[in-house]
């Protein structure tokens, strides 16, 4: 008898606490999506029906008439951002009532290799951090390790020499992996590391299960995001404790190995063992110089916290380069993918840029600074153009701190009061997608970041690295390594599509099978 009590009462608890969450946007006033109990408005994405693009697109167009409307995932209520002005209150006005991702919460004491990092971190942590990172990043920084990364693309290209045919025929998706591999592993780990060589090197193994969306891995990240509390009962991580054991030891024998050996090297590991010895001088403001729409500036978050830096730890400084992995082998490579994709389809832009590469070659006598590639207007416009319609971000998302009050602009809507825990999502992807901002979404068009065009852009609707003081510190290098593989491919190739290219027809290709395409010797 006790025990059925107990699971009535459960049951009982379950159901009405269920039916609170979903109809928490109802009693907020808001429009909403109706959701269903437990899979709140999911249900497309289980069944298959549509991907995570074009399930956040549908949610987006719902009610186009509205500044927000509600959602929910998984039952958690969302509130989607669709006014501009608003966007840009949440991500710099109101900075720090909304600080910090959804996964930060709690994150460094259930998962320190996740939460220490740059993304994952919150409060005074991540604001410490930012500081303690953002030299790391400044131009005379990228500037610095430009003759690295010119060396580690170099990989690529003495792979493709080595096929003995005039038109080679690749996946370009898996290509790009492995370039990025071998990018992260020198640039955040000091490994000299040829992907295209040696495919069954263990950092590689052990960077295709850290960055892997398949099977328990999935399972595992989808659980993780819906709810702290559900992370915690189950004992949840986003990376696999396997793969955080091989990349401390790996970080750790280097420190070990750098110091005994007093070696030096322009990476992530340096920066940061230099930083904690307190050598790394304050980041300087160097960003007003640079005209490439495609690269945000950073923020000025004041002066670093010394003590905070000299009290970085190996593991924080493994959770640095696990994040530099985590990101950058994903976003990187989908965006020269997609530019590639464009340019076989799009040939006679492909010409004009490849023109603008030789003159570019022509002028330096055959070789490329980082100068003249940051200069580039014509391959600044055609990956800015890249960014806004494949926008890597599907969407941004940030969690309240604080109490935040939307008075009524429009008719129909009441007084809304965001309360400490409500998490938003700027769905950047599908304000790219909007004609109200982009004329004609669908258009591959570089001409939009033209000098001409340039001043019509708004650049609130351009959402690629995110906004405000939490925007992407990595832009500049993502931006520069992405450049110089296509400065590089163009030079030497013609990408041109074949029998088993994607026909183009499709606006969100998620199947690598769609990407092979043909690079034609020149």
């Amino acid at each position: 008898m006790l025990i059925a009590t107990l699971i009535v009462v459960l049951l009982t608890y379950i159901v009405v606490y269920n039916y609170k969450l979903l109809t928490y946007w109802k009693r907020k006033g808001v429009k909403y999506v109706q959701p269903l109990p437990f899979i709140g408005n999911n249900l497309p994405v289980l069944l298959g029906k549509k991907n995570l693009n074009e399930f956040v697109i549908d949610l987006y167009q719902r009610y186009p008439e509205e500044r927000y409307c509600g959602i929910y995932q998984y039952g958690q209520p969302i509130l989607l951002l669709r006014d501009l002005d608003l966007i840009k209150r949440i991500f710099v006005k109101e900075f720090r009532a909304f600080p910090d991702h959804p996964t930060s919460a709690n994150a460094e004491d259930d998962d320190p290799f996740w939460g220490r990092n740059l993304f994952a971190a919150s409060g005074e942590r991540w604001k410490n951090l930012r500081q303690t990172l953002s030299p790391f990043f400044t131009v005379s920084k990228t500037k610095s390790m430009f003759t690295l990364m010119d060396e580690i693309v170099k990989h690529l290209l003495d792979y493709l020499t080595e096929q003995d045919s005039e038109v080679i025929e690749l996946e370009l998706k898996g290509l790009y992996k492995k370039y990025a591999t071998d990018f992260i592993a020198s640039l955040a780990f000091g490994i000299d590391l040829n992907s295209f060589k040696d495919a069954d090197n263990e950092f590689i193994k052990m960077g295709v299960e850290l960055t892997s969306y398949g099977g328990i891995n999935r399972l595992r990240r989808m659980l993780y995001t819906i709810n702290p509390y559900i992370r915690k009962l189950l004992n949840l991580k986003m990376h696999p404790d396997n793969v955080g054991r091989f990349f401390r030891a790996l970080i750790k024998d280097t420190i070990a190995y750098r110091t005994e050996n007093a070696i030096s090297r322009p990476d992530l590991i340096q920066f940061l063992l230099d930083t904690r010895k307190g050598t790394v001088q304050e980041a300087t403001r160097q960003d007003s110089n640079e005209t490439q729409f495609s690269v945000v500036s950073e923020s000025d978050l004041g002066s670093r916290n010394k003590k905070f830096s000299t009290e970085l730890t190996d593991d924080d400084i493994t959770a640095q380069g696990l994040d530099f992995f985590f990101g950058g082998s994903y976003s990187t490579p989908t965006l020269i993918t997609f530019c590639s994709y464009e340019l076989a389809f799009h040939p006679e832009i492909q010409n004009k840029l490849r023109k603008e590469i030789d003159e570019t070659m022509e002028e330096n006598g055959g070789k490329i600074t980082y100068e003249l590639l940051t200069r580039m207007k014509y391959l600044d416009m055609v990956v800015s153009e890249t960014l806004r319609k494949w926008s890597t971000a599907t969407w941004i998302d940030r969690i309240c701190r604080e109490p935040v009050i939307i008075e009524p602009e429009r008719p129909g809507e009441t007084t809304l009061c965001i309360d400490p825990g409500t998490i938003v999502w700027i769905p950047a992807l599908a304000i790219h997608r909007d004609p109200h901002h982009w004329p004609e979404p669908e258009k591959f068009d570089p001409e939009r970041f033209s000098d001409e065009n340039k001043g019509n852009v708004n650049t609130g609707a351009f959402l690629a690295f995110g906004g405000g003081p939490r925007n992407c510190i990595g832009s500049r290098l993502a931006i520069l390594q992405a450049k110089l593989v296509l400065f590089y491919l163009l030079w030497s190739y013609e990408i041109i599509p074949t029998s088993r290219s994607g026909t183009g027809k499709n606006h969100f290709i998620m199947s690598d099978s769609s990407f092979w395409f043909g690079l034609k010797r020149r």
